[in-house]
């Protein structure tokens, strides 16, 4: 299994990291968005977890978020088993799921907001599934 994590802060990444930490899973970590793309048009992933806010501009000052990340894989039809959305933004988390389902990218695709407790168990949190 290879999962890639999008995620601006550490502690997420470690906590997700903790979370699928099954033997034979490939964890691979993107803190922007160039590093997200960079994974993306490397390897093809059963299981993507989103941030949507990852403090990440262009050039132009334009806002990179894990929306912007969704859009990517949509335009060039990529595809991905399950994709999991954590961020804490519940609009932009809700853009990333529209644009997963209405590209094709997954047909499994939810709702898990990250613990907000740094190293708290996300085990047994309610999740949004539709």
């Amino acid at each position: 299994m290879r999962i890639l994590i999008i995620d601006d802060a550490k502690e997420r990444h470690d906590g997700l990291n903790a979370e699928y930490n099954e033997p034979g899973t490939v964890r691979d970590q993107a803190y922007s968005y160039s590093e997200s793309i960079e994974f993306l048009n490397s390897y093809n992933y059963d299981l993507i977890c989103f941030d949507h806010d990852l403090n990440n501009f262009d050039v132009d000052g334009k806002e990179l978020t894990g929306a912007t990340i969704a859009r990517f894989m949509a335009d060039n039809g990529m595809k991905c088993r399950e994709v999991r959305v954590h961020s804490h933004n519940p609009e932009g988390a809700k853009n990333i799921i529209s644009i997963i389902r209405s590209g094709d990218v997954s047909e499994l695709v939810y709702y898990q907001p990250f613990s907000i407790f740094p190293g708290a168990s996300m085990k047994g949190l309610k999740s949004w599934r539709e």
